[in-house]
């Protein structure tokens, strides 16, 4: 006799590995100091990490990136780590939450 109990059991583990919701990120470019990045994305990658990129161009001009990616947070997972190019302080910061790098 086949046993039923079993077998949904079975179908409803398989089913529910599949649901997994997509990770949420902001999105977007700003130039000016004081304005915040609203656009938002579902990462395409399981992979995917939030990330922000912040660079200080001027007392008036922050450079501000945001939006999903696997290379940029190598490094930088679930932290904030700074750095200097070309005389510009840059801070790169990533994380794994939904909405979490605004």
């Amino acid at each position: 006799m086949f046993d039923f109990r079993g077998f949904s059991s079975v179908i409803l583990c398989v089913c529910l590995i599949g649901v997994a919701e997509p990770l949420k990120c902001y999105q977007g470019t700003r130039f000016i100091t004081g304005r915040t990045i609203d656009d938002t994305v579902e990462c395409s990658s399981s992979h995917d990490w939030c990330y922000k990129i912040m660079a200080d161009a001027s007392v008036f001009t922050r450079i501000q990136r945001a939006g999903c990616s696997t290379i940029r947070c190598q490094l930088a997972r679930d932290t904030c780590t700074a750095t200097w190019i070309q005389g510009m302080p840059l801070r790169i910061c990533c994380c794994r939450t939904d909405l979490c790098n605004r």
